[in-house]
């Protein structure tokens, strides 16, 4: 008795495989002494196959590069993160440090303005303390040629006193004189 059975595959979940047919001959004789068995792809279902396994290598091969650049990528990425963390906390020390070195330069800068301007008012004073003195000499200057004038006019009045008496006197002996011819 012999028989014919056709198999036929199902597709795979991934990617839809090609659909083979397996044909199986079966003899059996009787008696149950011979069975033969016999499988045979025709040629261009092996083709396919073989095609398909290729395909399926290559697919596998190429997400597993890609699996491993992308690997890769992560890994080069976290390295790039790593570094500018480490780049940032070292500018936000920088930053802080920056900010005090900043704190104390103001503070250096408003105290040379004051040193400056104190030197510039020490000036001012001394200005003012020989523009006093300039003004004491020459007050005590005018007080002396006040006291030299007032003396001067009394001299001039006792003067003029004097030669009024002296002209009464000699007016007054005119006119007695005058009387005398």
């Amino acid at each position: 008795m012999k028989w014919v059975a056709v198999l036929a595959l199902s597709a795979c979940a991934m990617a839809q495989m090609p659909q083979f047919k397996a044909v199986s001959e079966y003899s059996a004789y009787a008696n149950g002494q011979e069975k033969v068995q016999e499988d045979a792809f025709n040629s261009a279902q092996e083709e396919q196959l073989k095609d398909a396994i290729q395909a399926v290598s290559e697919d596998v091969l190429a997400t597993a590069r890609d699996l491993r650049e992308e690997a890769k990528w992560v890994h080069e990425v976290e390295t790039i993160l790593k570094g500018y963390e480490t780049k940032v906390t070292r500018v936000e020390t920088d930053i802080t440090a920056q900010r005090e070195q900043l704190k104390a330069m103001i503070k250096k800068k408003r105290q040379l303005e004051n040193l400056q301007l104190q030197k510039g008012l020490e000036l001012k004073l001394k200005d003012a303390n020989g523009d006093l003195k300039l003004l004491g000499q020459a007050t005590t200057s005018i007080e002396n040629k006040e006291k030299d004038f007032n003396k001067n006019v009394e001299a001039v009045q006792a003067t003029i006193t004097n030669l009024e008496s002296q002209l009464t006197t000699l007016k007054g002996a005119a006119a007695a004189a005058p009387a005398a011819f």
